[in-house]
């Protein structure tokens, strides 16, 4: 039987993140937690609505992985003045920005091991294709 493009998306989509989960699990890190850190990396001090936006991840994920990531040293929360319940601001710690340096190269490796092999303009027109299809589905134009 032919595989589907989605079918092949989704394989190589959950090949890469089974890789990348066992190399940064030696690091105590979770897939889940990885979402949430790559976002902080580039956009620290964010709002736990905004990281959950930004992740794509529902709230109450994002309430669990804030507690795990906080209990773990990796974040840091400021609460709200008005309402001391509610969290305003998501800030990386000292050892939560150190990782950075850690684990991207882990991902890149994982990138790099899928990629061997093709030529530069392959990858680049996978890039196109996959950015198009992106396109197509956030606009409604599929």
């Amino acid at each position: 039987m032919r595989e589907s493009l989605a079918h092949r998306m989704r394989t190589v989509s959950r090949l890469l993140m089974r890789n990348l989960e066992e190399r940064i699990s030696l690091h105590g890190i979770t897939q889940g937690m990885w979402f949430y850190l790559r976002v902080l990396w580039e956009h620290d001090g964010i709002s736990q609505k905004e990281l959950s936006e930004r992740t794509g991840v529902v709230g109450p994920s994002t309430v669990g992985a804030i507690a795990r990531m906080q209990s773990m040293g990796l974040i840091r929360c400021r609460k709200d003045q008005s309402d001391r319940r509610r969290i305003t601001t998501v800030h990386l710690t000292a050892k939560g920005k150190a990782l950075e340096a850690k684990l991207v190269p882990l991902a890149i490796d994982v990138i790099n091991e899928a990629v061997a092999g093709l030529p530069r303009a392959e990858i680049d027109r996978a890039k196109a294709v996959l950015d198009h299809m992106r396109d197509n589905l956030e606009s409604g134009h599929g």
